[in-house]
């Protein structure tokens, strides 16, 4: 679908990736370098914790990027 008005890329390769595929398109192309949890080593609990990691910060930067309606928030 080229019908789309951002992509998020979320490592310095994907971001290359995507420049080429949206070179031609009118799209908000950005890069949020998060941590790769999947190169986390250690226990369960550690890695367990560096999924949740990833994953807060990623709700975070959605909630930045489309904020709540303030009729919305609980």
């Amino acid at each position: 679908d080229a019908s789309f008005d951002v992509a998020i890329a979320l490592s310095s390769e994907a971001h290359a990736a995507a420049a080429d595929l949206t070179r031609y398109m009118h799209c908000d192309l950005r890069l949020w370098n998060v941590a790769d949890p999947s190169l986390t080593e250690g226990t369960r609990a550690a890695r367990l914790a560096a999924y949740r990691a990833t994953r807060d910060e990623l709700q975070q930067k959605v909630l930045d990027l489309f904020p709540r309606p303030a009729h919305l928030d609980f």
